[in-house]
């Protein structure tokens, strides 16, 4: 039975899940409402991108299921799809084109007793798809991932930016306050100095105008000694002018 899976690889181990294949109710035969199914094992007939061809073999139904949507119909879901016709009792695929035709070999080409492994081995293929979705999955919210740390990296260096300029204007504040802190240092000292020249200047010449006053009374007095020498002296002499 293997070479009739020869254009499949066997796909990886994976662990068992429930199966959710579709298949017809045999209330919804009635061309009137789209196919209502529920999910028993069954095999698509013939697959292109999300929808898939299923004979119901209890029913003998052919209808058509959306795989991603869940979305049914009794005709075709678009102009390129394979057509299936029936041959007797199984489904023939006429044309397939790009679509997946190895269900159709399942069913078409293996015996009753091969079922079951062929059952099993779609169900591992399903797995196995849905593992490699899941694969996808993790990568695109990788990728997304990878867009977000730029922006997150953008972010970093500018507060890191941002940091550094109010860091610089903090240097830049105290260099400031200190030079004014200098300059009204050095205007006060240069204040104290003038006020001390001022003051040494007015010692000396309060000292100068003491000395001054004081000569000034010294000639003063030396002045009033003469004349009252002078006096003493014309009282003398009219004294003795009067004794003779």
């Amino acid at each position: 039975s293997d070479s009739k899976f020869d254009n499949e690889s066997e796909p990886e181990p994976v662990e068992e899940a429930e199966a959710n294949l579709p298949q017809v109710t045999q209330e919804s035969k009635g061309r009137e409402d789209k196919p209502v199914v529920n999910s028993p094992p069954t095999l698509p007939i013939v697959q292109q991108g999300e929808w898939s061809a299923y004979f119901d073999v209890k029913t003998g139904v052919v209808f058509y299921f959306n795989e991603q949507t869940g979305e049914t119909s009794w005709d075709p879901p678009f102009k390129d799809f394979p057509t299936v016709v029936m041959e007797g009792t199984t489904p023939k695929v006429l044309d397939p084109g790009s679509g997946n035709i190895s269900m159709e070999r399942a069913i078409g080409l293996i015996g009753v007793d091969e079922m079951e492994a062929a059952l099993a081995w779609e169900e591992a293929k399903k797995k196995e798809r849905a593992r490699k979705a899941a694969m996808r999955a993790k990568k695109e919210a990788e990728k997304d991932t990878a867009k977000v740390e730029p922006v997150e990296m953008y972010e970093l260096a500018k507060k890191a930016e941002l940091e550094r300029l109010e860091e610089e204007r903090k240097l830049a504040h105290d260099k400031t306050v200190r030079e004014e802190a200098a300059a009204k240092h050095a205007e006060e000292e240069k204040k104290r100095v003038e006020s001390e020249r001022l003051k040494q200047e007015r010692i000396v010449a309060e000292e100068k105008a003491a000395k001054e006053r004081a000569a000034a009374i010294k000639l003063a007095m030396q002045a009033k000694m003469e004349q009252q020498k002078l006096e003493k002296e014309c009282l003398e002499m009219e004294r003795l002018a009067k004794a003779r």
